[in-house]
């Protein structure tokens, strides 16, 4: 009898081999045409966020922010005052002792020029977080993957979801972004692992129109992956509250809190949430309470 017959020597057998092969070839290009393709769009989507970020929120002239706001009380139509009059005493800025970032945001020409859907821009020195921040009127996670640009893709955007105003007035805003393992958008949060790093780099500054916001982050944690917004009331303020005691009796060996850092249930709280690589159904979440907000004079707008 021939050994060989019906083994891969045979007709039958070469065919199957080949078409085995076939298969395999095809699957490997189509893996490669498909890794080309994402490392492209990742590529053109990083660039594209890098000239929005020179075009349009790029490092301001050497002007320093005032120390106090004048009160001038001349109007129009009005003589300026004698030397005998006493000077008004100038208000403190409310962002008076911050090293606010050197930044020239100019939101309303992003929103015209790129994407309307674009409303404030997020700086987290020490990290490469340094980005627009997005919300989808109709889509709650539309910009998880999808680009600056609308393009569908990653490494998507920082955004917020409908269900957060607009405004910042919420009890808790909470802005996503992605883990993404080059650095970018949300894994500098990771950074914040380290004790030592969140000490050194305890703020968040958010630009809108013409006011800057800086948070203070008081706590840095894995979690798990429920729904922050829609999961809990965080507007009534007795649920607010209970979650904040709940996550301050975290001690995992990647949860740092800063216990000087006062917040409470009637503070406005921002919440940068990320992924946890390997660990699908895991957030890692750096929180930070509103401490100071003031108008910007590299605004353009007249409302925050």
């Amino acid at each position: 009898m021939d050994g060989n017959r019906n083994g891969k020597d045979s007709p039958g057998g070469r065919g199957i081999w080949i078409v085995a092969a076939c298969v395999c070839a095809a699957c490997f290009l189509g893996c490669v045409i498909w890794l080309f393709s994402y490392m492209e769009n990742n590529r053109q989507a990083q660039d594209s966020m890098e000239t929005l970020r020179q075009e349009y929120a790029a490092a301001g002239s050497e002007e320093q922010l005032p120390d106090a706001v004048e009160q001038d009380g001349t109007g129009p139509g009005e003589s300026e005052e004698t030397e005998n009059t006493p000077e008004p005493t100038p208000e403190p800025s409310p962002l008076q002792g911050y090293d606010i970032p050197d930044r020239n945001v100019d939101i309303t020409a992003m929103q015209e020029n790129e994407n309307p859907d674009i409303y404030a821009w997020i700086t987290v020195p020490g990290t490469q977080i340094d980005y627009p921040v997005l919300q989808h009127p109709k889509q709650l996670d539309y910009y998880l993957d999808h680009n600056v640009d609308r393009s569908s893709g990653y490494p998507g955007c920082i955004y917020s979801q409908y269900v957060n105003s607009l405004e910042w007035d919420d009890p808790n805003t909470v802005l996503y972004g992605h883990n993404m393992k080059n650095g970018s958008m949300f894994a500098g949060l990771h950074l914040y692992e380290d004790p030592d790093f969140l000490e050194e780099n305890p703020y968040v500054y958010i630009f809108t129109q013409r006011y800057v916001r800086v948070y203070h982050i008081f706590g840095a944690y894995e979690y798990d992956n429920r729904h922050l917004l829609l999961t809990g009331d965080m507007w009534d303020a007795e649920v607010f509250a209970d979650y904040l005691e709940e996550i301050k009796g975290l001690d995992g060996m990647r949860d740092n809190f800063l216990t000087d850092v006062p917040v409470s249930a009637k503070d406005k709280v921002l919440t940068l949430e990320t992924c946890v690589s390997h660990k699908p159904e895991r957030r890692y979440i750096v929180q930070a309470v509103l401490e100071a907000e003031g108008v910007w004079p590299e605004g353009t707008a007249e409302n925050p």
